[in-house]
């Protein structure tokens, strides 16, 4: 079995972490079969910092995928348009 897992915080990615493994193998001992249990640790879903952003361009350039890049305004610049609609 494969997948994702996106938390918000360290302490609840490691409460996931630890619930899944202990699953996986009271499931697979239930049939008297055993388990490997392998976690990735990447950044949280909401982990905007630069390193973190210029690693998924790296990655992204590597498996030959175009990389787009936006230059937003500043927030200060967006509040006055938004107050008046």
């Amino acid at each position: 079995m494969v997948g994702t897992v996106r938390t918000l915080n360290a302490k609840t990615r490691e409460y996931i972490q630890n619930g899944m493994k202990s699953m996986a193998e009271q499931i697979a001992a239930s049939f008297g079969a055993s388990v490997k249990f392998s976690w990735f640790s990447g950044p949280s879903a909401t982990n905007n910092r630069r390193e973190w952003t210029e690693f998924s361009k790296d990655v992204a350039k590597t498996n030959d995928l175009k990389v787009n890049s936006y230059k937003l305004p500043l927030l200060g610049k967006i509040l006055p348009i938004i107050k008046k609609r």
